[in-house]
């Protein structure tokens, strides 16, 4: 896999910019950029529900579980929700992110101090140490939403 990533230095370099002129945005934007990403995710749930009714509709009746659909109804109202109460959805995913951080943040020094003694891994260590600390942060860029 690295010597194909040594052979497309390009496609890396590539990627490397483009993800700091997103960056930059997203620092100039903040409250916009999780709108859109609450909005999205919203729009996502609610057409995965509608697909699933969609599906259970379609399927032969010796097919269809009544469970299914449930879980289909469910899902598209809860996506539909999303969509009328943004601001929740936003301060949810906020929250969301933030538990995704300190699990991994979690996981990753439990792994660096596994690998002290075999490896120097100490950059696996920070770097989990690193995502604890700002899991606990209210917030990282830009001005608090208030709600």
């Amino acid at each position: 896999m690295l010597q194909l990533l040594f052979r497309k230095w390009w496609v890396v370099l590539l990627q490397g910019i483009l993800l700091i002129i997103l960056s930059i945005y997203i620092f100039q934007n903040p409250v916009e950029v999780l709108a859109g990403i609450s909005f999205w995710c919203g729009l996502l749930v609610l057409a995965a529900g509608v697909l699933g009714i969609i599906a259970w509709l379609a399927a032969d009746k010796s097919e269809r579980e009544g469970m299914s659909l449930f879980w289909s109804i469910l899902t598209a109202a809860f996506g539909l929700l999303m969509l009328l109460h943004l601001l929740v959805t936003m301060k949810t995913l906020t929250v969301i992110f933030g538990l995704w951080m300190l699990i991994t943040g979690v996981l990753l020094v439990q792994s660096g101090w596994s690998l002290r003694s075999k490896n120097s891994f100490g950059w696996v260590l920070l770097t989990g140490i690193a995502l604890v600390l700002l899991s606990f942060t209210k917030k990282i860029v830009g001005g608090r939403i208030k709600g």
